[in-house]
């Protein structure tokens, strides 16, 4: 019974001719009787509503919307669904369980912050009570007594409802109100698809969102009081909860039983649920050409989300064969993303806001990498200032985007990154070869992660491990993704592992840089060598804001320009001045012992450094 339903209930009375007028006795009730009467109405009926018998799986309409929602009720911060919490609760694979793992912190949380809430009893369903109010009711009322018991269970939690709800004392109901607005939000952060096993049965997102909108996405409580109304004018009578409704082929007619026992046959059913998603069977061409055009076809149905349309986590479409496609997105409740477009209100950040910000930041990016020109190294009147030196220029940001950042190996360096990004507010992935708790108990606020999940959910990985152990990925394994070299040549395995990839490439003479190596190693992935030339003390020690004029420049070198306008983009975020050289191949000047690895701090003195070696050639 839920917002399709109020519709309908307007629809059908309002809507064929009546009229709901303040009850007569609230207009006469003196000032001790007025708070209990507030909002009551009474119904004129217009001869054309039919009667309705209304019932559902719970038998109560949602819940009342709050008055003066956002007043203080005594909500502290969460102590039970924290990241740590769920961190320490994955798997194996970094992954969780709805119900099993998330829903009794749910639960534990709504004991600890509202008063009066139950915790569980042994062998019920976490949360039992809230979702199904009246599931014991069937157990206890007599057949000979089970019209009225339903009558006076249903008018009585929706007067006690609307008591709790618009007065103006703090109550528990407010209290969980503002708990699960509180929760949708953090849910919505940390249970991203890729964190979760169980896809659609898991009971995230649906039956957490359902649970969710009969609590907190209910009606006004104006149509509450209508609803009472129109019991009271025997328009409306109650079936209860536990409803199964049967088509008796025979008559014509259809079957409806409440779990008290209550039968009734009528002529019409109005079903007010809303339909299953089916991108398949939509009769909108457009959605239902994207999964069914056969070789033509440019998405698939997701089967996390059955139904729906499959995209990732930047919202790109999953095309048939399971790859992203980098120009198309999809946006909004026919696709697998997480519904989130509950309580857009101010000062909340809500991630619908959220989510179409970063969307719209990359479909700008992407407009603008069509137009505007990288900043060049040299000056465009022929290439060089007095002397015959390049000049070399920060590259500025044209686009506010900020990468998610995965690192790919937390030693020294790639733990020191990930702190950094942490406090710096990005979001960060990890993949290492430890175990998902140590991992967690290492770099709390990370998401740990698997290396295909790396690939996927990160705008930008930095490979922090060994050359050699780079040098050995899979050539997939990193297929479209930006790819940050931190790496070094360290050491006998490094350089057996680079003589090898010369002599596989026929790079003889030694020419090749160590980036483009590794660029021929992970074709399909867009590497940007950076951050080989600071210590992993200073990445974390030697950011400064925009506009310091002690600022740490960092060097990058690429082949491609949108790898390097997302690195670019990390390196500010960070606390850096990113410098760009040039092609892939200026990183050799960045490589141990060679020009540029060391000696230099701010770019100025980058540039300075970089004319020496020109006028050195």
């Amino acid at each position: 019974m839920g917002l399709a339903f109020i519709d309908l209930m307007a629809l059908l009375t309002e809507g064929r001719g009546g009229r709901f007028v303040p009850a007569s006795e609230a207009e006469s009730a003196g000032a001790d009787a007025a708070a209990d009467l507030r909002g009551r109405l009474d119904y004129l009926p217009s001869g054309e509503e039919p009667r309705l018998w209304a019932g559902s799986r719970r038998g109560v309409p949602y819940h009342s919307k709050v008055r003066d929602e956002g007043a203080p009720t005594g909500l502290g911060e969460l102590v039970h669904v924290t990241p740590a919490n769920l961190r320490a609760l994955e798997d194996e694979n970094g992954l969780l369980d709805f119900r099993t793992d998330v829903l009794p912190l749910i639960a534990a949380e709504i004991a600890h912050q509202v008063p009066g809430a139950p915790l569980p009893q042994e062998g019920e369903e976490p949360l039992a009570w809230l979702d199904e109010p009246l599931s014991d009711l069937g157990a206890t009322t007599l057949p000979e007594f089970a019209e009225q018991a339903t009558r006076d269970a249903v008018v009585g939690h929706i007067e006690a409802d609307l008591r709790d709800r618009i007065g103006d004392e703090v109550t528990a109901a407010r209290t969980l109100f503002q708990l699960l607005l509180q929760l949708h939000g953090v849910l919505v952060d940390q249970l991203p698809a890729t964190r979760l096993r169980g896809g659609a049965a898991s009971g995230y997102p649906r039956w957490w969102h359902s649970l969710f909108s009969f609590v907190d996405s209910g009606p006004p409580p104006h149509r509450l009081q209508q609803l009472l109304a129109l019991e009271r004018a025997g328009i409306i009578r109650f079936l209860g909860p536990g409803l199964r409704v049967t088509a008796d082929e025979v008559s014509g007619r259809f079957r409806a039983r409440g779990a008290t026992g209550i039968e009734v046959a009528a002529g019409a059913l109005v079903d007010a649920f809303l339909p299953e998603p089916s991108l398949q069977e939509s009769t909108n061409p457009l959605l239902r050409d994207l999964v069914t055009g056969g070789d033509a076809a440019l998405g698939r149905e997701s089967a996390a989300s059955p139904g729906a349309l499959d995209t990732d986590a930047r919202h790109r479409v999953i095309g048939p064969d399971g790859t992203a496609r980098e120009r198309l997105w999809a946006v909004g409740p026919w696709t697998s993303e997480l519904p989130i477009a509950a309580f857009a209100r101010p000062n909340t950040n809500a991630p619908c806001h959220r989510r179409n910000d970063a969307l719209a930041r990359e479909l700008l990016e992407t407009a603008l990498r069509g137009h505007a020109p990288r900043p060049e190294a040299e000056e465009p009147g022929g290439g060089e200032a007095d002397g015959g030196t390049p000049v070399l220029a920060p590259v500025a940001v044209r686009a506010p985007h900020t990468p998610r950042l995965g690192v790919l190996g937390p030693g020294k360096i790639g733990s020191a990154l990930t702190r950094t990004a942490l406090r710096r507010g990005l979001e960060v992935a990890v993949t290492g070869r430890s175990a998902p708790p140590a991992l967690a108990a290492k770099l709390p606020g990370a998401l740990h992660v698997g290396l295909p999940d790396l690939a996927v959910t990160s705008d930008v990985i930095a490979l922090t491990l060994p050359l050699h152990v780079v040098l050995s990925l899979e050539a997939g394994a990193l297929q479209g993704a930006v790819v940050v070299d931190a790496t070094n040549p360290w050491g006998e395995a490094d350089a057996t592992a680079v003589d090898a990839a010369r002599a596989e490439l026929g790079d003889h003479a030694g020419e090749l840089s160590t980036s483009e190596l590794l660029a021929a190693r992970l074709p399909g992935a867009h590497v940007v060598k950076t951050l080989n030339h600071i210590g992993y003390h200073d990445v974390e020690e030697h950011g400064r804001d925009h506009g310091d004029p002690s600022r740490r420049a960092i060097a990058l070198a690429a082949d491609d320009d949108r790898a390097a306008e997302l690195v670019t983009t990390l390196l500010h975020r960070l606390g850096y001045e990113p410098v760009h050289l040039g092609a892939l191949a200026a990183g050799r000047d960045l490589e141990p012992g060679e020009a540029l690895f060391s000696g230099w701090s701010t770019s100025e003195e980058l540039g300075l450094r970089r004319a020496e070696q020109v006028r050195a050639a």
